[in-house]
């Protein structure tokens, strides 16, 4: 006589299977959220490398003038010492949102970012572009004329420079496309000539020497630091000095939630870092500056894990609650025109 299941049997078998499948589900779920919580470590790695070469970028060039590292500079323009023109100064810092310069902000970007946990720095570098450059043919009070057409738009601050000679000015009309290019004083100019020569000093102006093996090239003015971005989501900006002092506003990298920045310092000359001191540092000499340490601090752009996840930066321990994984990043880098 055949026999089937038993009632007791049929549990049993249901009960083993149930804990069978509740473990395969339990594997397929953690197996899934390990997934996000890489994929989103790995595109938070490849954030902090695009933000890293950003940066390092120019600050490698900070201060190039073309010749050499210690040509010396007469600017001919007004507020030569404005941030965005100091090429005598081409690297500094900024600690903390409050010392920002109104400039850098075009609403409430950077005012709705700062909290308890972050007050991120931001970092200024001028130098000279010389991958846009055109030899001077003439020179006459208020005129160069260049070896070749140029596209120097009205209200750039260009440089001219030889090997002996290094002056700032600002291109006064809009003569693109051709070789001419003006640098007369012009009222409602921002920040204007202070002569129409290239000479001497805004002082006493007199004749320069820059038809003598001389180029002319933009000037770049560049600032980096941390706002909100689109959703509120913070990220790195950068701002580039446009013609008469306009600025450019870009989102380069989301995620970046802090950003300091360490300053080294060669007190003695000696082409080493004596000691790295953040902006807010009073014995910090920005002409002495040869390298620069930045720390950022990037999150994830998803919120994968309902897990703690208490994380350091910048000596201080943070345990947030919002589902973000945070990693520290820190890249150190010398300054080519400075040691």
């Amino acid at each position: 006589m055949k026999r089937g299941f038993s009632l007791v049997e049929l549990m049993i078998a249901l009960l083993i299977g149930s804990l069978l499948m509740a473990g395969v589900f339990t594997v397929l779920v953690g197996a899934k959220q390990s997934y996000r919580v890489q994929d989103e470590l790995s595109r938070t790695q490849e954030n902090a490398r695009f933000a890293a070469e950003f940066i390092a970028r120019d600050l490698r060039m900070a201060g190039f003038r073309g010749c050499r590292p210690s040509l010396p500079i007469t600017p001919m323009i007004n507020a030569a010492s404005d941030w965005r023109y100091d090429l005598n100064t081409p690297i500094r810092g900024y600690q903390g949102i409050a010392n920002f310069p109104v400039e850098f902000d075009a609403g409430a970007t950077i005012a709705a970012f700062s909290n308890a946990n972050h007050d991120p720095d931001a970092l200024v570098v001028v130098r000279v572009d010389a991958d846009n450059t055109r030899g001077v043919g003439t020179e006459t009070a208020g005129n160069l004329t260049l070896s070749g057409a140029h596209d120097f738009a009205l209200g750039q601050v260009m440089a001219a420079s030889t090997c002996d000679a290094l002056t700032l000015f600002q291109v006064s009309a809009d003569n693109t496309g051709t070789t001419t290019l003006a640098h007369n004083v012009v009222a409602g100019l921002s920040p204007g000539n202070c002569s129409n020569r290239l000479g001497g000093d805004c002082a006493t102006p007199a004749a320069g020497a820059f038809d003598q093996g001389g180029v002319v090239m933009p000037l770049v003015g560049r600032a980096y630091y941390l706002a909100n971005g689109v959703g509120g989501v913070p990220g790195l900006y950068r701002v580039e000095v446009g013609p008469s002092g306009g600025l450019t506003r870009d989102e380069l990298v989301p995620g970046i939630e802090d950003m300091r920045i360490w300053f080294g310092h060669d007190s003695d000359n000696d082409g080493v870092v004596n000691r790295w001191r953040r902006a807010g540092d009073p014995s910090l000499d920005f002409s002495e500056v040869t390298a620069a340490r930045v720390q950022m601090l990037l999150r994830t752009l998803q919120a994968p894990d309902a897990e703690v996840k208490p994380y350091a930066f910048a000596g201080a321990a943070i345990t947030p609650a919002d589902g973000h994984v945070r990693r520290s990043f820190v890249t150190t880098i010398n300054l080519r025109n400075r040691s």
